[in-house]
């Protein structure tokens, strides 16, 4: 974790350009230092790949390679990873 920083600006314009949520700009620092601050060794780690069920891959994509998240299975990964959801998604 200790690249953070130097690597922090990279990470920043691809989350940007690749990533939607509704976590407030001002927090994303928050977030950061708590990233910064993490035993990697304790960390869980999932990749969401066609292998594991989590995505399906468009087999027809003119676009390029093409990924539908299977929303169900990943809400189970995550009540897994970090415990049933106390407010249930849009």
């Amino acid at each position: 974790a200790g690249n953070l920083l130097l690597t922090l600006p990279g990470l920043l314009d691809a989350v940007r350009d690749n990533v939607a949520t509704d976590i407030p700009s001002r927090r994303i620092s928050e977030l950061a230092a708590v990233g910064q601050d993490a035993n990697l060794n304790q960390l869980e780690r999932e990749v969401l790949n066609p292998q594991n069920g989590y995505v399906t891959p468009e087999p027809n994509s003119a676009a390029g390679y093409i990924l539908h998240p299977n929303f169900e299975a990943i809400r189970e990964l995550s009540e897994r990873i970090f415990g049933a959801a106390t407010v249930e998604a849009p």
